[in-house]
């Protein structure tokens, strides 16, 4: 036999092969148009997900939704196709679009996205960065009672967002108008009869090799005018972040 021959052979062999293996179809498992930032939990049976309504502008409010993937896919997944049968997937509102916002309290989900390992406790919580009014900051999010709670300081005047989480640490930085980001690291626990989440931030040493800047800023409240008119949707107080030279500063 040639070596022609035992190269068409070859082919020949290597194409029955490749007609055994199943063709993957791509298939829509949400309902909503824009779903974003999908994310498995470690065990592989929880499928979260951001939805961002049409209708709102960029940096809007958004839905944090959750699929059991492991009941639904056993379900819905037909053995002669290797296709997903998504007409009776569920997917479960975990965190709402907040409608009325009320004064010091949770605003809502704003610029959200999920990391890979955002599943923590058991795949129990879900961490995630947000805007709360001027700053960003940490927040944890109970999948069994859709409690939303601060992992950052309140009343903290620092932006804070996720850097890395491995098991149940988390790594973030804490950044200022008037200094970088500084690395903060804590082991979460939820070891207490309220259920909730205790943190110890402990900032690491040694990380920002830049000083803090001759600048000192305040974060001020503004309450719009009272001449507005009723109709008007701008009826909340909002922020404004003043910079000024320190004391210290030369002018």
């Amino acid at each position: 036999q040639s070596l022609s021959e035992q190269s068409l052979a070859s082919v020949s062999e290597n194409d029955k092969k490749s007609e055994e293996i199943p063709i993957i179809k791509a298939s829509k498992i949400t309902n909503e148009n824009t779903s974003i930032f999908p994310t498995f939990s470690k065990q592989g049976n929880l499928l979260a997900y951001i939805v961002v309504t049409d209708t709102l502008p960029h940096m809007s409010a958004v839905q944090l939704k959750l699929i059991k993937w492991d009941n639904n896919t056993k379900n819905n997944t037909s053995s002669s196709s290797s296709s997903l049968d998504n007409s009776n997937l569920e997917s479960e509102i975990i965190v709402d679009i907040v409608e009325n916002v009320k004064e010091n309290e949770f605003p809502g989900l704003f610029g959200v996205s999920l990391e890979k390992n955002c599943f923590i406790l058991n795949d129990k919580y879900i961490i995630l960065t947000s805007f709360w009014r001027s700053n960003s900051v940490l927040l944890s999010i109970s999948l069994e009672t859709k409690k939303v709670e601060l992992l950052s300081p309140k009343n903290s005047n620092q932006s804070w967002s996720i850097v890395d989480i491995f098991d149940d640490w988390i790594l973030a930085s804490v950044s200022a108008p008037n200094h970088p980001g500084k690395l903060f690291l804590t082991k979460i626990d939820n070891n207490n009869t309220n259920n909730n989440i205790s943190t110890n931030w402990k900032e690491i040493e040694g990380y920002s090799q830049i000083e803090t800047l001759p600048i000192k800023y305040d974060i001020k409240k503004i309450n719009p005018s009272t001449n507005l008119s009723n109709e008007s949707k701008f009826d909340e107080s909002f922020d404004a972040i003043l910079l000024q030279p320190s004391s210290s500063s030369s002018s």
